[in-house]
């Protein structure tokens, strides 16, 4: 994930299962996400569905000094931070094992303000 790129982010629970169970799901979500990726990340658009999610985020510009590694990328350290955190949580409150999510999320580059609109639109229309 590129410094000063704006990206489609999106994930969908493995198999049947749903990523938010209770309104608290919901909630937890949202402090993790922000705890982990408040940093390195604008978030400028989210629509959480029970078993997927959409989120419109510009990567910061300036990132460094924001991992111990030169080689790890923040956005992406944070975000499998933030997932894998999630996921913890999740299994530890429903007695469940294993992956909560799809294993890689996805990520679309968002390449001009068309495709940005677009997606800004369709993230707000997602629950309709």
């Amino acid at each position: 994930m590129e410094p000063g790129q704006s990206y489609h982010i999106y994930n969908h629970a493995n198999g049947a299962d749903n990523l938010f169970r209770e309104v608290e799901n919901y909630r937890f979500f949202l402090k993790q996400y922000t705890k982990y990726l408040e940093k390195v990340i604008n978030t400028y658009a989210y629509c959480l569905m029970p078993n997927h999610f959409h989120l419109l985020i510009g990567v910061r510009e300036d990132l460094s000094g924001l991992t111990g590694h030169p080689s790890k990328n923040p956005a992406v350290k944070g975000f499998s931070d933030f997932f894998n955190s999630y996921t913890k949580a999740i299994n530890k409150r429903y007695h469940r094992k294993g992956n909560l999510f799809i294993r890689a999320f996805k990520k679309t580059p968002i390449l001009s303000e068309h495709q940005w609109q677009e997606t800004f639109l369709y993230i707000h229309l997602n629950p309709v």
